[in-house]
């Protein structure tokens, strides 16, 4: 997916929380990655702050979301909650994208060559991990469907349902 959009059009954001984190090389390890993923480092943006913040009070990441990407562009972090922790914060993100035309991806999801699918796998992984929440709550924060989340939790994100009348398996039983 990444070989389809030209060098000149793929951006990317890097984030830890604190100083020390900076100096125990999050950032670079963050900043490779980028760059083995095709990302030129003159368009890696990297930020120390919270996500707890508001976007707007993030100043490289407001502007790089809100003045550079353009349409067509795109967006790939490591993970999610380099970019917010907040729902409602993740949820205006993704929508401004999603409007702009951007593609964003988090590297640790799968993803697609569908943004509308993207905006989708990562809303849901975001629900389920940040506010563990369950299917219901989840099809109704993101307008589908439940068979259409609970395709995407177990097929796409591989989580498996807890149900307490099946016995779960341990590592130790023979198959």
């Amino acid at each position: 997916m990444f070989q389809d959009i030209p060098k000149n059009c793929r951006y990317t954001y890097g984030r830890v929380s604190s100083q020390s984190q900076q100096e125990n090389s999050s950032l670079e390890s963050q900043k490779q990655e980028f760059i083995k993923q095709g990302i030129s480092e003159k368009n890696i943006r990297i930020e120390i702050g919270s996500t707890v913040d508001i976007i707007s009070e993030r100043s490289i990441f407001y502007n790089l979301v809100d003045h550079e990407l353009k349409e067509n562009n795109l967006l790939p972090v490591i993970k999610i909650n380099r970019c917010s922790r907040n729902t409602l914060e993740f949820l205006k993100l993704q929508e401004k994208l999603f409007n702009k035309g951007v593609t964003f991806i988090s590297l640790d999801l799968p993803y697609s060559n569908d943004m509308a699918i993207n905006k989708l796998i990562a809303e849901v992984k975001h629900l389920k991990e940040n506010k563990k929440l369950a299917n219901t709550p989840i099809a109704k924060i993101t307008g589908r469907r439940p068979n259409i989340t609970t395709k995407i939790l177990k097929q796409v994100l591989n989580y498996v349902p807890y149900n307490p009348l099946v016995k779960q398996k341990s590592p130790n039983d023979s198959k």
